[in-house]
């Protein structure tokens, strides 16, 4: 785990984290503890064992819910409900319509609470709105943030090519925050505000002391650009050496597309992973921002002074998530759980 050092390198990494603070609105906290979660299986893993240690309750929003781990998960959380813990699963309206209901009526009947927001029957005007944040939250301790949802599609093993993702697994005084992005969409979705939640004890938010840094930075569809947006622009625009972004979809709007060619003009190595041939959708009238090149055979880089963009194989351990219109990001210099070449400091996307 990394310690904030006030001098030199840790030293820029908190005032740029705090510019990201002051353009966002997000709360900078510090003693946090973060681990990466690497693809489906780890952080599907993950989620079944905090939910087996859960001491008060758990707080699960998702944006998919299907297959053989969705029925893993349901049982779950359904003995424990039956336990007398305290559970609250919030599904997307939309993309949850093929989920089993069978699965929902267990974890209701065993004392759950479960609710589907913004049904497309009832919002027709707003079918892009989706609830995008995959988010569990462990008695106000312990998140799981990230891209993966709960769904085989992240399974290896159960499709050809499953869906890379990398989550985080977060404990410290930034998982408030995480809860308050719950809350927030609990509330839109049922108009109340369960006391179990323990809203009231959030916790410091101090910004001395040791551990990593972090912000959650809260983000939904709007005109102007988005808290995220401005949250990645500060970061690009911060960066001295190294800039690496992973995206499944690769469709940045032109403040990105104009900070990542600015880093790359004045001697910031950029480097980009995005989809290859092969997604689970298209990226309907997306034009290409720089052209791309094969993971397995990168450009030299004394021919290339721009960005330079990697599609990588089915083998290849990188990835994301697909863009979505409502999202929270973890932001912070994890120096434990990243390479110490990362900078400025990691942008770990929550597509929700």
């Amino acid at each position: 785990m990394a310690t904030a050092d006030p001098t030199g390198r840790d030293q820029r990494a908190l005032q740029s984290l705090r510019q990201v603070e002051l353009l966002t609105g997000a709360c900078l906290t510090c003693g946090n503890d973060a681990t990466v979660l690497r693809d489906g299986d780890e952080t599907l893993a993950a989620a079944l064992g905090a939910i087996a240690g859960a001491q008060r309750f758990v707080a699960l929003s998702a944006h998919v819910f299907w297959g053989d781990i969705a029925a893993d998960v349901a049982r779950a959380l359904a003995g424990r409900a039956r336990s007398g813990l305290r559970c609250f699963v919030l599904l997307d309206g939309l993309q949850t319509i093929k989920t089993d209901r069978g699965l929902l009526e267990l974890m209701r009947c065993a004392g759950a609470t479960v609710v589907r927001a913004r049904l497309p029957w009832r919002h027709p005007l707003h079918l892009n709105r989706r609830l995008h944040r995959n988010v569990i939250v462990v008695d106000g301790d312990l998140a799981i943030i990230g891209g993966v949802g709960i769904a085989d599609d992240w399974r290896a093993g159960r499709r050809v090519r499953p869906f890379r993702d990398r989550d985080l697994e977060i404990r410290g005084p930034v998982v408030a925050d995480v809860l308050g992005s719950f809350a927030e969409e609990w509330l839109e979705a049922t108009g109340e505000l369960p006391a179990a939640l323990g809203l009231a004890d959030g916790g410091e938010r101090s910004v001395a002391g040791s551990g990593v840094p972090m912000l959650a930075v809260r983000s939904r569809a709007g005109t102007g650009t988005s808290p995220l947006e401005r949250a990645l622009w500060s970061l690009l625009e911060s960066a001295r050496s190294r800039i690496d972004l992973s995206t499944a979809y690769l469709v940045p709007p032109r403040t990105i597309r104009v900070a990542l060619a600015g880093a790359a003009r004045r001697g910031v190595r950029v480097r980009l992973v995005a989809s290859g041939r092969h997604t689970n959708r298209s990226t309907s009238g997306a034009r290409p921002m720089v052209s791309t090149q094969s993971s397995s055979r990168p450009a030299s880089s004394s021919t290339n002074t721009g960005p330079r963009c990697f599609t990588p194989s089915a083998s290849s351990s990188t990835g994301s998530s697909p863009a979505s219109a409502r999202r929270t990001s973890i932001i912070g210099r994890s120096g434990s759980t990243t390479s110490s070449s990362f900078w400025p400091p990691t942008v770990a996307w929550h597509t929700g």
